[in-house]
């Protein structure tokens, strides 16, 4: 294997290091092997639009239920009463959705297929894409072949290929369900909790208006389908259950404590253990378990890294050139030293910073890694060779990762554009005066005083009548604090310099502000034939946008919404899979419920069901945006039972399945995984925000005092 082969290796080692999963490659010697490799990571971001574009086509194709030859309206008059109630969305057709969907798949099978080109037996080991490539077959067979059912199959084919593609949700799905593992005997507990209870409703209160309590098309169709007392039991577990989310209560219980307050305390106790304990125990479970999967797989995708660091630095340092001058001037200087040992570079592997270097370059190549430049790489090779003799020992590679990321994040603001192309303005007396203006604590002081003064004009200006005579004067002094907003921006950018301006967020959610007014100003003042100014006066309230910058001033209210910044990436993972399963959930109801719900039905067969009357109709799965937004409903459990008992009405009382299906996977597992998290982070996060104010809190009250404090600095 000759260098450049081994360097390609070794950086597919280190790629695969900053991912922490060990990953097939092909065979470095093998050029054509190599080219169908890159190749196929160049698809990288074409084939993951492909597979997003493939999940949204099942948002905007004409829903399979529809057999209407009117291109316009497929699915009928849209103002029918007759006609099911849809999203409404702008819809292709079935031919330019079967093209844009074959275009789709063709992008993720040539992708899929150059991989295995290049890895040729070594592919069974990309389990995910070898599951992802018979999926794009079977789409494409599905389409091809099937005709009946292939619009109803296409849509759980592309949400597979969408979770199989992410490594992210993959991963988050294997954490779940081995954490529903774990708590599935709390589950059980619960159902049989909950049956038990129904039991007992069903004993005590057969003689009251509990058992009668949903709608009589309800009990007609659960007395013919079930028959006699069991149809009792059943709804007496139904209305248990919803009691548990407590979407009935306190409607399912005045009946009996209408009749005798004693019988409250049966759903008291109830609510109590169910909901106080049991629910409770389950979320601190499912929490546990799921940090306890998390923290063993961090650690083991940290030895992961750990050990294909290990192999890459093995693989480079059997390839030693001759040193350079200099290495053997500094291993001399070294090895004489009075207050060093003796070094013998032969004594065991060593890797020369030349290689390091072409992996660096290697690296670039791919997507794992970091960019780096021209002064990353030297600074990353600096803080690896340690002893500066122009060899990397073992135990500094294996900190390759985090020394690359360390580096690649560090912020190093240039100095302001005044300095670098007016240096002798930038030196003058004027500009040290007007620079420390600007820096001076006062200055912020001034705008935030003019950002108060501001919303109060506004708030004037709104209870203003709309064809008063002062109006007009309202909108100059408006365009005035905009102008001031202006100024203050521009004499940010000349002190601070405009890397240093944007790298502030304060900074950037202040000029997104500026530069919205004043377009909506020009928008106002300049004529034009789209000229309304009743809008203008709704998009100038953006200027009260700004108050919030008075929030970030509170420390605590800062730590706060710093802390929930930096929360966004721990739930996206688990926002991302609450998504996959909502959309999952939305392709089964499609299926199951799609075109079965219209106005004029509901009307007709189920006038005195509470769905109906609630004017629920719209809450539906005859599409998939239609679909989401009514599991969405379901995922706050306000009313779902509602819901629940309209499509029961026009299906079959095992619809119920479907509804309880989904609140045990979404809101029970998924959305209490997601909160909980959220708080463990929130508290770990708001934590050290607080500790880090407490250390530096004296350092900002010396430099306050201290006469360098305004001094002019170049950065904020």
């Amino acid at each position: 294997m000759d260098e450049a082969a081994k360097v390609r290796e070794a950086a597919w080692l280190v790629e695969d290091a900053f991912v922490g999963i060990a990953r097939p490659h092909p065979d470095s010697s093998q050029s054509i092997n190599v080219a169908c490799f890159n190749l196929s990571y160049r698809l990288y971001y074409p084939r993951r639009l492909a597979v997003l574009l493939l999940l949204l086509l099942s948002y905007v194709e004409v829903p399979f239920w529809c057999r209407g030859v009117d291109a316009r309206a497929p699915c009928g008059d849209p103002g029918a009463s007759v006609t099911p109630l849809t999203f409404n969305l702008p819809t292709l057709s079935r031919s330019t959705a079967l093209l844009v969907e074959l275009c789709c798949l063709g992008v993720v099978g040539a992708s899929d297929l150059l991989l295995v080109v290049a890895l040729r037996r070594h592919f069974a080991a990309r389990r995910d894409r070898v599951l992802v490539l018979l999926l794009t077959l079977a789409a494409c067979m599905n389409r091809l072949f099937l005709d009946e059912f292939a619009a109803q199959v296409a849509l759980f084919l592309r949400l597979g290929i969408f979770v199989l593609t992410f490594q992210t949700v993959r991963s988050t799905y294997l954490k779940m369900f081995a954490v529903l593992n774990k708590v599935q005997h709390i589950l059980s507990l619960v159902a049989v909790y909950v049956c038990f209870f129904g039991w007992l409703a069903t004993i005590l209160f057969q003689d009251t208006a509990e058992v009668t309590r949903p709608s009589t098309p309800t009990l007609t169709r659960l007395t013919r389908t079930l028959g006699g007392t069991m149809s009792t039991y059943v709804e007496s577990s139904w209305q248990m259950l919803i009691l548990l989310t407590t979407a009935n209560f306190p409607d399912v219980m005045l009946p009996a404590y209408n009749k005798s307050r004693w019988q409250a305390t049966f759903f008291i106790f109830f609510l109590c253990f169910g909901l106080f304990f049991l629910l409770n125990v389950i979320l601190a479970q499912i929490f546990s378990n799921y940090q306890h999967i998390a923290s063993s797989e961090a650690i083991d995708l940290d030895d992961n890294r750990q050990r294909m660091l290990t192999e890459a630095y093995e693989l480079l340092s059997s390839m030693r050139p001759p040193p350079s001058p200099l290495q053997e001037k500094q291993t001399l200087m070294y090895s004489t030293s009075p207050r060093r040992h003796p070094l013998n570079i032969d004594a065991g592997p060593s890797l020369d910073v030349s290689l390091c270097h072409q992996v660096l370059l290697e690296l670039q190549r791919y997507r794992a890694a970091p960019r780096t430049t021209q002064s990353h790489r030297l600074l990353i090779v600096e803080e690896l060779d340690v002893k500066g003799l122009g060899f990397i020992a073992r135990h500094d590679f294996t900190r390759l990762c985090e020394v690359m990321l360390t580096i690649t994040r560090a912020r190093v603001h240039q100095p302001s554009e005044i300095q670098r192309w007016c240096p002798r303005f930038a030196s003058t007396h004027c500009f040290s005066v007007f620079c420390r203006t600007v820096q001076h604590r006062f200055f912020e002081l001034s705008i935030d005083i003019l950002l108060v003064l501001n919303a109060l004009v506004i708030m004037i200006e709104f209870a203003t009548p709309a064809h008063a005579t002062g109006l007009r004067n309202w909108e100059l002094v408006d365009s005035g604090f905009s102008l001031v907003y202006v100024l203050e921006m521009l004499c940010k950018l000349l002190v601070y310099g405009a890397s240093a301006y944007w790298d502030d967020g304060r900074n950037r959610f202040d000029a997104l502000i500026t530069v919205t007014s004043l377009v909506i100003d020009a928008y106002a003042y300049i004529p034009n034939a789209y000229n309304d100014h009743m809008m203008v006066k709704v998009l100038l309230t953006t200027r009260c946008l700004r108050i919030l910058r008075l929030i970030m001033n509170v420390s605590h209210y800062r730590v706060i919404f710093l802390t929930w910044l930096r929360l966004l990436p721990v739930g996206k993972s688990l926002l991302l899979v609450l998504f996959c399963n909502m959309n999952l959930f939305a392709a089964l109801g499609h299926v199951l419920f799609g075109g079965k719900i219209t106005p004029n039905r509901m009307t007709s067969e189920f006038p005195a069901s509470s769905y109906t009357t609630s004017g629920y109709a719209a809450n539906n799965f005859n599409d998939i945006p239609s679909g989401m937004v009514t599991l969405f409903e379901l995922l706050v459990v306000n009313n779902w039972f509602v819901i629940a008992e309209g499509h029961v009405l026009v299906t079959s009382i095992y619809a119920r399945f479907f509804f309880i299906a989904f609140w045990l996977l979404g809101v029970i597992l998924t959305l209490n995984l997601f909160v909980a998290s959220i708080l463990d982070a929130f508290a770990l996060e708001f934590a050290s925000n607080q500790r880090q104010m407490t250390v530096l809190k004296p350092f900002a009250t010396t430099s306050t005092s201290s006469p360098l404090a305004h001094t002019f600095l170049p950065s904020p």
